[in-house]
């Protein structure tokens, strides 16, 4: 009798476990050379518990999760130790179960597949070719394996990293122009394209945007922005900023980081309240932290190692994640109320 009667509290106790260590069982997904091979990893969002999922003498990098969590998608190319001519880069696109077993290979060209990214449905992915001299975005249907071309950049080969919106009708796209790398959309059949990002009017800076993701509400689209000074030989980074664009409006809010610190991927978690980022600290090394950056207070937590490169892909809430607000006022009146 007085088990059962106590049975009830101890559910709740337990409850009260998960929901006061919210992001316990969150997610990052990235790959690292920190074994000397870029390999993919799982840690979760604070850190901790760093489980690697591939092991593979090339280098498998650019690693999403499927919007069910049961499938990895990646590319996979020969490790470059030194610079490479475009047309000899060699690149596909592999899946994987979230555990890092069953790999299969989606596409098996001599062409430059890289930087896919899951339709919200599960059943497509987009990805840039590079080929011939030629940048595309596709898409491959999984079911069919059919891959449509919808857009080509016959000028440079700097289009690509593709990331659909959330209700898989739009696709957002870094693309080179006459006005540098900017941000660019396109309706999913691969019309409409537009470009995002401002113009660059100054000749005397080079600004880049790359790797855009979209916010998880569909409104916002966020990417890295540099901001170079044009010198006779070379180009000296000025200031490196974090850009979450309106999509509906074009209203940009920035975010200035410390000097010398040069983003390489992004990617939202926390429901779009926080940004993880990577990047290297040009003034120092070239290897890159994975950081996490609450919006509300703007602070930098480094969650890697500065010693070894750590590349994030992906942010994922996992089974244990439950937002605490609004929940502990109740469970504890329950408590009471059973005394």
């Amino acid at each position: 009798m007085i088990l059962k009667r106590f049975l009830p509290i101890l559910s709740i106790i337990c409850s009260l476990t998960l929901l006061v260590s919210p992001f316990a069982a969150a997610e990052i997904l990235f790959h690292s050379s920190r074994t000397g091979n870029h390999e993919i990893y799982t840690m979760n969002d604070d850190g901790s518990r760093i489980r690697r999922l591939t092991d593979n003498p090339m280098a498998d990098v650019d690693p999403r999760w499927s919007p069910d969590g049961k499938n990895i998608v990646f590319g996979r190319h020969p490790m470059y130790t030194g610079p490479v001519l475009l047309d000899l880069l060699t690149s596909n696109i592999f899946i994987m179960d979230a555990d890092g077993r069953n790999e299969r290979q989606l596409t098996d060209t001599p062409a430059y597949n890289r930087r896919a990214a899951w339709h919200p449905d599960g059943n497509r992915i987009a990805f840039s070719i590079y080929e011939a001299e030629q940048t595309y975005i596709a898409v491959m249907n999984l079911q069919t394996g059919e891959v449509q071309r919808l857009m080509n950049n016959p000028e440079s080969w700097l289009s690509g990293s593709p990331d659909w919106s959330p209700n898989g009708r739009r696709i957002v796209f870094e693309h080179s122009d006459e006005f540098g790398r900017n941000i660019w959309t396109m309706n999913a059949d691969g019309k409409h394209d537009k470009r995002r990002s401002p113009p660059n009017k100054d000749i005397d800076v080079l600004i880049l945007r790359y790797r855009p993701r979209w916010s998880p509400d569909g409104v916002h689209i966020l990417y890295p922005e540099p901001e170079y000074k044009r010198l006779p030989h070379k180009f000296e980074l000025v200031e490196s900023r974090l850009i979450i664009q309106n999509v509906l409006t074009g209203s940009r809010e920035i975010h200035t980081l410390p000097k010398g610190l040069l983003v390489s991927n992004v990617c939202w978690m926390a429901a779009g309240r926080d940004i993880l980022f990577s990047a290297a600290d040009r003034s120092v090394n070239r290897i890159n932290v994975i950081y996490r950056y609450p919006l509300d207070t703007r602070e930098l937590i480094p969650l890697t190692d500065p010693r070894d490169s750590y590349y994030v892909s992906d942010w994922r809430p996992g089974n244990l994640y439950v937002s605490p607000k609004g929940k502990l006022t109740g469970l504890w009146g329950r408590i009471k109320q059973m005394e």
